[in-house]
């Protein structure tokens, strides 16, 4: 429902879906690639989950760590287009950084609050 109904995915978008080692994760790397996403990025603090997510449909992983540039290396694994469709169990700054890497008219799902309850979002530049 997050990618069908809330987001509204269209085919060939890019997904990233935060959190994506965990249950809701999972199954939404799988959905978005069986929806016609065009790219699905699975992001998780767990190498080896990430690889899992790959034999499930992840096109690119990218792992949320303290060394990570989150928003570059989330706008490497999208390419060109940026990313158009976050879905997002965590909030905090995952989420912070996912909104840094969006295309213009992205859509963000909030599902959750794992990482943070809150996050200070500032203005774009």
């Amino acid at each position: 429902m997050a990618l069908s109904w809330r987001a509204q995915l269209q085919p060939g978008e890019t997904v990233l879906v935060l959190g994506a080692g965990g249950a809701v994760g999972s199954v939404a790397v799988q959905a978005a690639k069986v929806q016609g996403a065009g790219r699905v990025i699975a992001a998780d603090r767990d190498p080896d989950r990430l690889q899992r997510l790959r034999e499930r449909g992840a096109d690119a992983t990218v792992v949320l760590d303290d060394s990570t540039d989150l928003p570059t290396a989330f706008q490497h694994a999208a390419g060109e287009s940026g990313v158009n469709v976050i879905i997002d169990p965590l909030w905090g700054e995952p989420a912070l950084a996912a909104m840094r890497a969006a295309a213009p008219d992205a859509r963000h799902i909030e599902i959750g609050n794992s990482a943070a309850a809150t996050i200070t979002l500032p203005a774009p530049p």
